[in-house]
Formats: structure tokens, sequence, C-alpha cells
């Protein structure tokens, strides 16, 4: 082979090399697949990068005496949801009770708590809790958050109180009452109304993981008949 055919082949080699190199930039980033990538750090990656969540999927963890490569997989797509505030990227957990703890971290936190038989809130940095019992009666010095949050906990915990409408003149209490509702019913429909992006659509993926299997929430409240049934 003469000089020039040489020259001429090493030139469309290192053509086709780049032009290859560019096109798995453009489809795969530079570090697909991402060998032995710490999950908080890929995630880190991905989110600053724009990159979708499912590209965690693509970590590949050769460690050994270590969490398994889907348990780190998964922690990536957790940390990417939390990181990016995005609950659309715990479908790629569901149904599991994992995928709902990715959306408990993606979504805003509560104004309204409810634990230990307590309804609890915070106003101007002061915190308030009221008994359950005490959100089946009326109180005249109750403020418009405490009767919200009221609403919410018996909404979220009585089988027959599936009404937010009393809140609707409150955005964002309205939308986390419409959130708490769609949990409880797993019934993705009711997340239709919510104004929140992120809170729509940390209730558009729990109520769908819920209703295709109710059994990944574990240690969640079962709805009661009545108020008096929480005592």
């Amino acid at each position: 082979m003469t000089k020039p055919q040489l020259l001429r082949r090493a030139v469309i080699t290192v053509i086709g090399i780049v032009l290859l190199s560019l096109l798995w930039k453009h489809n795969f980033g530079w570090h697909r697949p991402y060998i032995n990538w710490a999950p908080w750090d890929l995630a880190e990656y991905l989110a600053e990068h724009k990159r979708p969540a499912h590209e965690c999927f693509d970590l590949v963890w050769f460690e050994i005496m270590a969490p398994s490569q889907g348990e780190m997989q998964a922690l990536c797509v957790r940390e990417y949801a939390e990181r990016t505030k995005d609950p659309t990227a715990c479908e790629l957990l569901m149904p599991s009770r994992y995928g709902l703890d990715c959306v408990g971290a993606a979504r805003k936190p509560n104004q309204c708590n409810f634990y230990q038989g307590e309804v609890s809130w915070v106003e101007n940095d002061v915190p308030y809790h009221v008994p359950y019992g005490a959100c089946g009666k009326a109180d005249a010095g109750r403020s418009i958050m405490g009767e919200a949050c009221c609403t919410m906990a018996l909404v979220s915990l009585i089988r027959s109180e599936n009404d937010c409408s009393s809140l609707t003149s409150y955005t964002t209490l309205y939308d986390e009452c419409q959130f708490l509702l769609g949990f409880k019913t797993h019934e993705p429909s009711i997340c239709d109304t919510i104004s929140d992006r992120n809170i729509k659509a940390a209730c558009t993926v729990s109520a769908k993981a819920l209703k295709e299997d109710p059994s990944i929430c574990v240690g969640c409240a079962t709805p009661v008949e009545s108020i008096d049934d929480l005592q």
C-alpha cells in the first residue's frame, strides 16, 4: 500500500473516531457507563448536567462487601429526585416502599403533620399541636392554619372524609390536602386539581403506585370510621 493510501486511511480512521466520540457524547455523555461512581456523586453529576434520572441504571458497581449494584442504582435515583425536587424520577423505583420514600424526599415539606395522636403545625415560628379528637369539634379560637391542618387530618385519617373544598381559597393548603386525599384513596385523578407542580407530581406518582400495589405503604395509618377511633 502506497504512502498516500496509508495517509488517506489514517485520516479516515481519525475522522471516524472523532465522529463516533461526538455521537457517544451526544447520546450518552463521556462517562457512561458510570463505573464505581458513588451514587450521590452520580446523582449530582446527572442533575447538574440535566441528564435524565434513568442514567442511574448505567451505574456499574464492582465493589465487594458492599450494597448490591441494584441498591446503589436505586440510591442514585432517590438522591437525584431529592436534589432536583422531581418526584417523577421516583417512578423508576415504583411500585416499592423505597419508591414512596423517594417521593417523600423529592416533595416539598408538609405544612401540617400528624404523629402520635396529634396534629401539629408552625405559625410565625411558633409550634402548635392539638389532639386528633379536638379536630372533630368546632373551635372559634383556632387559626386558619389550625383549621386547615385539622381538615387535612380528617381527610387523611377518616375513611368518609374526602372533601378539601373548604381550603380552595388557600392554594398551597388545598394542594397539600388533595395530595393526602389522593394518597389515601389511591386515586391518581384526584391529583389533577393540584396547582403546585411538585405536589401534583408527588401525588400522581404515589397514587398510581399505591393503586398498583397497596402493600408498599408499610406502616401507613389505616383510615378509620370515626374520629373517636383515633383516641
